[in-house]
Order: C-alpha cells, then sequence, then structure tokens
C-alpha cells in the first residue's frame, strides 16, 4: 500500500451525515495502487445530558494510469439520554474510466439507511460523464448523468396512504470546487442537485464544504458543513439535516 490515510474526526459539535465526499475522490490526483482511508469518531457528554455519538467510515481506492476504483462505506451511531436518536449507514462502489486529460465517465452504485429518515434501504444504481479543470491552486469538477432508485420506508409510523415503496429515475449533477489558499490551507466544496425526471418538483440538494489547515508535517485541523434537503420527504421527516464538524486528519 503505498499510501494510508486515517482520519480522526475530533471535537465534532454534530455527527457528519452520510454524503459522499467526491471532493477527495475527484480532486486529488491518482496515487497508482492502493491506498485508503479509515475515519473513527467520538463525542459525548455526561451530566445534564447524556449523550453519545460513534461514527466509524472507511475509503479504499484502487488507481491506474486509465481509471480508478473507490470503495466507502459508513456507520453512525447515536443516543441522547438512553435513546436512540442516530442509526445510519451506507456503502457505496465507484468506477472512473479517463477518457482523456478533462473528460471521464463512471458507474456507481449505493447501499444506504437512515432509521431517523424513515428509510429501510435505498439502494441505487448509475452513471455520467465528468469534466475536470484544474491549474496550480484551483480546481473545478463538473458532473451530469442519472440514477436508477429504490427506496423502501419505514412502517412503523406509515401514515394513510403513504407508498412503502418507491422507484425512481433522477439526474445526478454536481460541481465541485476546491482552491489552495496557501501551502497550510485549502478551501473545499460539492454541491449535488438530484431531480426526480418523473416530477421535476421532487428533489434533493446535498451540500459538503470546509476548509483544511495544516498544523504539522502530516497534520491537518478541518472544519466542515454537511447539509441535505429533500423537498418531499417521508411524511414526518423533516424536509433539511445540518450538520457542522471539526476535527484532526492525519496522514502517513
Amino acid at each position: 500500500m503505498k499510501k494510508q490515510l486515517i482520519t480522526l474526526l475530533l471535537l465534532a459539535s454534530l455527527p457528519a451525515h452520510a454524503i459522499v465526499n467526491l471532493d477527495e475522490i475527484h480532486s486529488r490526483d491518482v496515487e497508482l495502487g492502493l491506498n485508503g482511508a479509515l475515519g473513527i469518531n467520538f463525542s459525548g457528554s455526561k451530566g445534564n445530558s447524556d449523550e453519545t455519538n460513534t461514527q466509524l467510515s472507511a475509503q479504499l481506492q484502487w488507481g491506474a494510469e486509465t481509471h480508478s476504483d473507490i470503495l466507502m462505506v459508513s456507520y453512525h451511531y447515536g443516543e441522547a439520554n438512553g435513546q436512540l436518536n442516530n442509526d445510519n449507514a451506507f456503502i457505496h462502489l465507484r468506477h472512473i474510466q479517463k477518457m482523456d486529460a478533462i473528460f471521464s465517465w463512471e458507474l456507481f452504485t449505493q447501499l444506504q439507511n437512515d432509521r431517523f429518515a424513515r428509510l429501510s434501504l435505498r439502494a441505487l444504481v448509475g452513471g455520467g460523464l465528468r469534466y475536470k479543470w484544474a491549474e496550480t491552486d484551483n480546481r473545478v469538477i463538473l458532473g451530469a448523468g442519472a440514477f436508477y432508485e429504490q427506496e423502501r420506508i419505514d412502517d412503523t409510523s406509515l401514515q394513510v396512504d403513504e407508498p412503502r415503496e418507491h422507484r425512481n429515475w433522477r439526474g445526478n449533477f454536481y460541481g465541485i470546487f476546491s482552491h489552495t489558499i496557501n501551502p497550510q490551507s485549502r478551501l473545499f466544496g460539492t454541491l449535488y442537485f438530484q431531480p426526480r425526471f418523473s416530477e421535476a418538483s421532487d428533489y434533493r440538494l446535498l451540500l459538503q464544504s470546509g476548509i483544511k489547515v495544516a498544523v504539522a508535517k502530516q497534520l491537518d485541523l478541518v472544519f466542515g458543513l454537511d447539509a441535505t434537503y429533500d423537498n418531499k420527504p417521508p411524511l414526518t421527516v423533516e424536509r433539511y439535516d445540518i450538520n457542522y464538524r471539526s476535527g484532526l486528519e492525519y496522514t502517513f
């Protein structure tokens, strides 16, 4: 293994939502061979409020001259005052095939669940094209494609006439921006837009952004914001989730 990346997310003000971090997948130059990431996040409190949160994540990437394959896995569990308040997981597999210096095509599949979004299972498969523009300090990635998804809704609080299962085709459009402020710090951001083809008013927005600041040769301080917005979520589920995070990232 040429390089291993272990991400220690500490001091998190709120646990991160399960958004695939395309900034790390796309904006870095592909490294030949196997490399990856392992992350663990613990946070909690005792006293007037008893709360614990644990998040485990892993990313493996195999890089070659003309393509790369990425596997990402995450699990998040949390309790507050003895009651479960977070329970979600996802697994994401992606293949990126280089066409030339700026264009690539990609295929991906994902499985996901989230008890508190009433999501028993979301399974999807899709693909698309991406365009890459890069210079010394800036990098922009634009992607366009589509995916087919199947969703199963938790029926423990099922409302009258609410469907238990959804099958949809959605567009998958994203933009990635990375700016190196100086050798010690970098801004990054990823934004998804995922409309349903059969009903344009049914769409999702997903945002991940932040800044990394080097505090030592192999140690970065990371501040981030993760947000999701679903214009037509299941009944009783809020349209949006916003999570703030901060932590340390160690590379070797």
